[in-house]
C-alpha cells in the first residue's frame, strides 16, 4: 500500500487559487490627497508703486548734486584740490547771512514737507488690480479695463474712434460713429459682455457723437 498526493480524476475541473486581491494603503494621516495638492495658490494683488513715483529719480539727481559738492569741499578743505570750496563762494554771493526765526521756520516747513513727500512716496495706491472671474488670483489694472472697452467698443459696426476712461465704479466709453441711432445701445452690450470677465464689473457709461463728413471719409466710411 502506498501514500501519496490524490490524482484527480480525468476531466475534474480544478479551480486556479484565485490571487489576493491588492491591498490599499492609506493615506497618511494629515497629508493632502492630489486635488489639493494640485490647487493653484493664489496670487498676492499686485502692488504699484507710490503716488509720487515720479519724485524718486528727481530726488537722486538732487542727492548726487549735493553729494559731489561737499566731496569737491572736503578735498579742497583736505588740500586735496586747489580752489575755493563752492558752499563758501555761494554764501558770499548771497552776502552776510545770520540766523533769524524766519529762517529756522522756512527750515521747520522744509522740513515736513520733506517729511510728507517721503511717506507719500513710500504709500502704494489705493487703487489695486480688479481681480478676473477666472480666479487663481489673476488681477488686471485699471487702464487694462479701459482698454478691454475700447477694443470691445471698436468691434462694433459703426464705430469709427473709441476712447475709454476707468474709474472705480464705472467705466466710461466715448465714441464718434457714424450716426445710427441704435449704436449707443449696441457699444454698451458689447463692453458690458466683455467686461464680464472680471469678478465685480464697474458700471458702464457710453457717449456717442456723429462724426462730421470730412472725418468719415478720412477714415474710410462706417465699418
Amino acid at each position: 500500500m502506498t501514500t501519496g498526493t490524490p490524482v484527480p480524476r480525468t476531466g475534474a475541473h480544478v479551480a486556479p487559487a484565485e490571487a489576493p486581491a491588492p491591498s490599499v494603503a492609506a493615506a497618511p494621516a494629515g497629508r493632502p490627497d492630489d486635488a489639493t495638492a494640485h490647487r493653484p495658490v493664489p496670487y498676492a494683488p499686485p502692488r504699484p508703486a507710490g503716488t509720487l513715483a515720479w519724485l524718486g529719480p528727481l530726488l537722486a539727481v538732487v542727492v548726487l548734486a549735493v553729494a559731489v559738492l561737499l566731496v569737491h569741499d572736503g578735498l579742497v578743505a583736505l588740500g586735496a584740490l586747489p580752489g575755493t570750496p563752492w558752499v563758501a563762494d555761494a554764501g558770499t554771493g548771497l552776502g552776510p547771512l545770520r540766523p533769524t526765526w524766519p529762517v529756522a521756520l522756512v527750515g521747520v516747513v522744509l522740513a515736513l514737507a520733506g517729511l510728507r513727500l517721503v511717506v507719500a512716496a513710500l504709500t502704494p495706491r489705493r487703487r489695486p488690480g480688479l481681480p478676473l472671474a477666472a480666479g487663481a488670483g489673476q488681477h488686471v489694472r485699471g487702464q487694462d479695463v479701459a482698454r478691454l472697452a475700447s477694443a470691445a467698443a471698436a468691434r462694433v459696426d459703426g464705430v469709427l474712434d473709441v476712447s475709454s476712461t476707468w474709474g472705480r465704479r464705472a467705466v466710461t466709453v466715448t465714441a464718434t460713429t457714424d450716426g445710427d441711432p441704435t449704436i449707443e445701445a449696441r457699444v454698451a452690450v458689447a463692453v458690458t459682455q466683455r467686461l464680464t470677465a472680471l469678478t465685480d464689473p464697474p458700471r458702464v457709461v457710453v457717449r456717442t457723437r456723429r462724426a462730421r463728413t470730412e472725418d468719415t471719409e478720412t477714415r474710410g466710411g462706417a465699418r
